[in-house]
């Protein structure tokens, strides 16, 4: 009996397939190493299970990793969370976020026309589908500048700054190798600078520094301020209720705005702007004044574009190796001595003549509704708007002017997948 049984166990050993074992294919006999299970066909699909939202909650204990098709979101289905804790995630939902494209561009662009034309570069053709459309641009529009704007923008500037809250209390002199944290100062009396000041923006591309006196502001012999760690000099502030003045020489940068007149000394190298709300602005012999570039946090307004403005004093470059980059400007006073000046003078009594630029995004020719932005002074154009488009339809950006010409320097269009 014992010997039948063994021969019989014996032929139900060898019966068995040695593939039970292994990997399965179906209509392929040459399955990837990977798969325990592959399905080849030219012809035909995998089926999975469906199953409504009723139905598959009804699942005891799904396993991780459990698909099936869900028949009421129409959606193909995973468990990606526990049997206890099943969470259900939709094929459609993995593609819903994802950035589709952008695209950016660095050349200038200009428009004189009257109706709108798209943005140069600014198009895309996506997949069918919602989509979130972001485009910002850096824009000059085609103005004269008003000195009755200026003297306002003048005063509201330098109250904004006098206000800006957070103030700590620092000591007279700033320099010495010192380094400064982003941050507002304040000096109760004449600040000034000795040595080199480092101005450390710790890669924060917002960094603030004010720096605040209530007397006049003057620098040592050969001082110096130094930027590290991306502050920038568009950011930089300094600030005072007397007169501001520079030794020959001294390296300054930031905006330099005051209650009083403004003096840069002879050999001075400065980056940034000299705004006075009462009082005479000069430049010594063989100084260097260039406008700062990029978004400031605080709002210039009308006067973005100007190294150089007084509500009420003469201004003065020189004649003697001066360089002035920007726009220079006075509402009651003389312009003199500019032979070196890159930009345009405005005097007393200017008016402005400014023309709009208008802004919208399109879908196939037909603008998108409250997408639109017209821009009259200013240095950004910012847009958004949802849109959903079929396949083949394109998104782009237009532009036109009421009059003159409008300028891009800067622009990137964006579309990010909203929906399914």
């Amino acid at each position: 009996m014992k010997l039948i049984l063994k021969l019989f166990l014996m032929f139900i050993a060898i019966s068995i397939p040695k593939g039970i074992y292994a990997q399965i294919g179906i209509n392929t006999t040459t399955i990837d190493p990977s798969s325990a299970l592959e399905i080849f066909s030219e012809d035909k699909g995998l089926l999975m299970p469906r199953l409504t939202t009723i139905q598959r909650d009804n699942i005891v204990l799904p396993a991780s990793g459990l698909m099936i098709y869900n028949s009421t979101l129409n959606d193909g289905q995973i468990n990606t969370g526990t049997s206890d804790l099943p969470t259900w995630e939709g094929i459609k939902s993995r593609q819903s976020s994802a950035i589709v494209q952008s695209v950016t561009k660095g050349d200038v662009v200009t428009t004189n026309s009257l109706v709108y034309e798209v943005v140069s570069g600014m198009s895309i053709t996506p997949p069918a589908g919602t989509y979130l459309t972001l485009f910002n641009g850096l824009i000059d529009s085609n103005y004269t500048f008003s000195s009755q704007q200026g003297v306002l923008d003048v005063h509201a500037i330098f109250t904004e700054l006098m206000n800006f809250p957070g103030g700590v209390t620092h000591g007279l002199v700033f320099g010495n190798n010192e380094i400064l944290l982003p941050g507002v100062y304040d000096v109760a009396g004449a600040p000034s600078i000795a040595g080199t000041v480092t101005l450390d923006g710790q890669n924060d591309p917002n960094a603030l520094f004010i720096i605040r006196g209530t007397g006049a502001f003057t620098t040592g012999v050969s001082s110096k301020v130094d930027l590290i760690n991306g502050a920038r000099a568009c950011n930089i502030f300094w600030v005072c209720g007397g007169a501001m003045s520079t030794a020959d020489p001294t390296t300054m940068k930031g905006t330099l705005i005051s209650n009083a007149a403004i003096a840069l000394g002879a050999h001075t190298t400065h980056n940034g702007r000299l705004l006075s709300t009462m009082g005479a602005i000069t430049m010594g012999a063989g100084t260097v004044l260039k406008v700062t570039t990029g978004a400031s946090l605080i709002n210039f307004r009308s006067l973005h574009s100007f190294a150089m403005f007084t509500a009420d004093g003469a201004i003065s470059g020189c004649d003697l190796g001066c360089s002035i980059t920007g726009d220079v400007g006075t509402a009651n006073g003389i312009p003199t001595a500019f032979a070196g000046l890159i930009g345009e003078i405005y005097g007393p009594g200017t008016r402005s003549t400014s023309n709009a630029s208008m802004y919208s995004i399109f879908k196939d020719n037909v603008e998108v509704l409250e997408s639109s932005r017209t821009i009259l002074l200013g240095t950004t154009v910012p847009l958004q708007a949802i849109v959903t488009v079929a396949a083949g339809e394109t998104i782009n950006v237009r532009w036109k002017v009421d009059k003159g010409t409008a300028t891009l320097h800067q622009r990137i269009f964006s579309i990010i997948r909203a929906g399914n």
